[in-house]
């Protein structure tokens, strides 16, 4: 009796996804970067504006004494 089995033909890359999931892949993708830059550049222009605003107003009157 044989040991040795035929090899099955191998036709394009051996994990590539089917058609369907490149477009939900793409969809996910589109979805993702449509929900979360928004928020990232708003981080962004939240952390420029503090930036921009220095360092906090010291109070010019002196403290009153303890009592």
């Amino acid at each position: 009796m044989p040991t040795h089995s035929t090899p099955l033909p191998v036709v394009g890359p051996r994990h590539a996804a089917p058609p369907g999931r490149d477009r939900l892949s793409a969809f996910l993708t589109a979805s993702w970067a449509a929900l979360h830059l928004p928020v990232i550049v708003l981080l962004g222009l939240s952390a420029h504006h503090q930036a921009e605003a220095g360092s906090p107003v010291v109070a010019t009157a002196p403290d009153l004494p303890v009592t």
